[in-house]
This record gives C-alpha cells, sequence and structure tokens, in this order.
C-alpha cells in the first residue's frame, strides 16, 4: 500500500505500508539470517515449558516470600484461603473453609469451627496452629518496624537539637545587639550633656 500527500512547497511526501514490494527483499534477507541464529526468539513450546518449570516464582503477598519452581504451584499457592480475596467474600454468605482431612466432605462457616472439628472428630492436637507462621512473620514485620522508630525518633532528637543550639545562637546575637543598642543610647544621652562655652582662646593669656 502507497500513499503520497503533496506539501505546499511542491514537494511530494510518499508512506509506504511494510507489506509493499519495494521491502520485499530486503525482509527476505533479514528473515534468513535471523533464523541461522543460533538463539532465535522463537522458541519451541517445550522449551517454554521447561522455562516454566525451572524459573523461580516468589508469592509477593504481604507477609509471604514462598518461592515456587512452576507456574502450576504458585497458582495452587495463591487460590488458597489466606490470598483469595474472592473466597473471603464468600466465606461471609455460606461454609468456605473444607476440612483438611482428605475424604472429609465437612464445609465451615469459619477457621475456628474448623479447627474445633479438627481437634474433636479427627484428634488433631490441641496444640496445633494453622497461622503460627503468619504470626511469627507479624512479629518479624513488627520487629523491623519498631526499629526503623527507633530511627527516626534518633533522627528527630538530632534534629530538636540542630533547632536548639540554632535558637540559642540567634538569642545570643539578639542579646548581644540589643547591649550595643544600649551603648549608643548613653552615647548619646552623653553628647547631649555636653554644653559649648561661649568665649574660647587660644594661646597664652596676655599680661597687661
Amino acid at each position: 500500500m502507497e500513499q503520497i500527500w503533496e506539501l505546499p512547497s511542491g514537494k511530494c511526501f510518499r508512506k509506504y505500508s511494510p507489506e509493499h514490494p519495494l521491502f520485499e527483499a530486503g525482509t527476505r534477507l533479514w528473515a534468513a539470517k535471523y533464523y541461522q541464529q543460533a538463539e532465535s526468539m522463537v522458541q519451541p513450546e517445550e522449551e517454554v515449558h521447561t522455562q516454566d518449570q525451572t524459573s523461580s516464582l516468589t508469592c509477593r503477598l504481604a507477609n509471604c516470600n514462598v518461592s515456587f519452581q512452576s507456574v502450576t504451584a504458585y497458582e495452587e499457592h495463591y487460590d488458597i484461603e489466606t490470598h483469595d480475596a474472592f473466597f473471603k467474600i464468600l466465606s461471609k454468605k455460606k461454609p468456605m473453609y473444607a476440612c483438611l482431612v482428605d475424604g472429609c466432605p465437612e464445609l465451615f462457616q469459619h477457621d475456628d469451627k474448623r479447627t474445633r472439628h479438627l481437634i474433636q472428630v479427627h484428634q488433631y492436637p490441641k496444640s496445633f496452629s494453622f497461622h503460627q507462621r503468619c504470626k511469627q512473620k507479624t512479629k518479624a514485620v513488627k520487629g523491623t518496624t519498631t526499629s526503623v522508630d527507633a530511627e527516626t525518633l534518633k533522627k528527630r532528637e538530632a534534629r530538636k537539637r540542630r533547632r536548639q543550639q540554632k535558637k540559642k545562637k540567634l538569642l545570643g546575637q539578639a542579646q548581644a545587639s540589643e547591649t550595643t543598642d544600649v551603648d549608643m543610647a548613653e552615647l548619646e544621652e552623653n553628647m547631649r550633656e555636653l554644653r559649648i562655652p561661649k568665649n574660647i582662646h587660644f594661646g597664652r593669656k596676655q599680661r597687661i
């Protein structure tokens, strides 16, 4: 496809599409060079699948840094109860918390009821906690926040000291300027008290 525009100066402006026969020879040449390269951008499906299996994926949600070696494992982890926002919305309307024991079809409205069911029916220990790992992570996060708070407090104290030193310096300068003003006022009063004599004699007094 070819488009031609005529400019006011009389010159013509032409625009060719990439499929124009003008570019056909160059396209073939670069295509031949491209497919001759060892590392081509075109990858077979098997290679892409192996890359997905070997590359590690990390969960980026808050308080969760679990790594996975495949997209499937990452999706299974992302769809768990603690990460799925849609699951939380549905759990408020109907029982969504499934029993963790394989083959048990029980569903519960809350996590506490499921825990009670696991302890009473499936003989889980009472000390068993599903959220122990999350609590440890939250404690670690709290520790980092306290350390950050300590650093910010140190910075604030340093700023406060600098402000106090600056204030003292300004007060000293103001007091010095006040003393100089008082000295100038006293000097002006003393100058006003001075009187000039009516008769002024120069040299020695003449004898009569």
